[in-house]
């Protein structure tokens, strides 16, 4: 198991398995570019999420670790854990969806588009958020 560290816009840290975030694109980029020679002490700087924002998609990561990645998620392919997961305030399914997109989670990106898209919010309501 490798361990690497993730730092929140607010500051906190969060050591987690390699492994369990390689579903970001931009995450296991960062962790096996040729000029990271120190892996185990680098830390990469999450500044568009704060710790409660970074933490859910950790969790997600975590729970999701062993999921294929449809292309497209539809209602029915999103187990009881992703229904809990996406039961949450308007903004931060809208934070989650930046965040998700910045870190290239495709899976999780997907699965929260057609959430919203399902719940109709139109644009001008999701730009107010």
């Amino acid at each position: 198991m490798r361990l690497i560290k993730l730092k929140s816009c607010d500051g906190v840290i969060f050591e987690i398995d390699f492994d369990v975030v390689k579903c970001s694109t931009k995450i296991k980029d960062f962790f096996e570019s040729e000029n990271t020679n120190d892996a185990e002490e680098r830390i990469m700087h999450i500044i568009y999420a704060d710790a409660n924002l970074l933490g859910k998609i950790l969790e997600w990561c975590t729970f999701d670790i062993n999921d294929s990645e449809p292309a497209v998620y539809c209602e029915d392919d999103l187990s009881e854990w992703d229904v809990g997961f996406l039961n949450d305030d308007p903004h931060t399914i809208v934070w989650l969806t930046n965040v998700a997109y910045l870190l290239k989670i495709k899976g999780l990106f997907n699965m929260i588009a057609r959430t919203v898209a399902r719940k109709g919010y139109v644009t001008t309501a999701v730009r107010g958020l």
